[in-house]
């Protein structure tokens, strides 16, 4: 799967490598989205489904399926949006992860009553179709997103100083690669300008290779 991305985000840095640019900057606030798009299709999905299927409650079913969520988010969040690979502090990670899903737990069942309760209901007819609790789901975890995305960015996953001065260091620093063969060649060499290529640019280095 890992290889996958890789060769897709390499190929589409080869396709559009301007538009590739812009995106790169902006790559954490990308990620974050993607991974919480990924949760709340998770918590939607399962809203409903216990919701409208096993016929709980849906204030039940919105804190069932939004726990559920709230586990994938931090797996997704702490490894691929913000790449903190260091396991060392994962269980104090998690606990304040915690403390901020059950904060936001409360923030989204009150959001929840008040939006179902008294002003969907009132504002909002679909005739036999009562899809208002998922309307509500959305737009409370939309507000949730960006309090949470400040919080995870700056306090969670906040790098030390040291990682912060060498990213800063990497991302100033520019390499060229000069070599004869490249891929489709077969050979050591191309092998492994073709892996340092690849690589290099997820430490922060811009890399540029020149083949003759």
């Amino acid at each position: 799967m890992q290889r996958i991305y890789r060769y897709s985000k390499k190929q589409f840095q080869l396709l559009l490598p301007g538009f590739y640019k812009k995106l790169d900057r902006r790559k954490t606030i990308i990620k974050y989205v993607i991974s919480g798009s990924t949760a709340a299709f998770v918590d939607l999905v399962l809203l409903y489904i216990l919701t409208d299927i096993a016929k709980i409650h849906y204030l039940l079913s919105a804190s069932l399926s939004f726990v559920i969520a709230f586990f994938v988010s931090f797996c997704l969040q702490k490894f691929w949006t913000f790449r903190d690979d260091d396991c060392k502090k994962i269980y104090q990670q998690m606990s304040l992860y915690f403390m901020v899903g059950v904060i936001n737990l409360g923030i989204n069942t009150g959001g929840m009553y008040i939006l179902v309760e008294h002003i969907f209901s009132k504002l909002i007819y679909f005739g036999k179709f009562n899809i208002t609790y998922v309307l509500s789901q959305a737009i409370m975890g939309g507000i949730i997103a960006i309090g949470s995305f400040l919080v995870y960015r700056f306090i969670i996953f906040k790098k030390r100083k040291k990682e912060l001065k060498l990213n800063k260091n990497r991302n100033n620093l520019k390499i060229l690669i000069a070599t004869g063969i490249f891929p489709p060649d077969i050979g050591g060499p191309a092998t492994y300008v073709k892996l340092l290529a690849d690589e290099l640019p997820r430490l922060g280095c811009e890399v540029k290779v020149v083949t003759y």
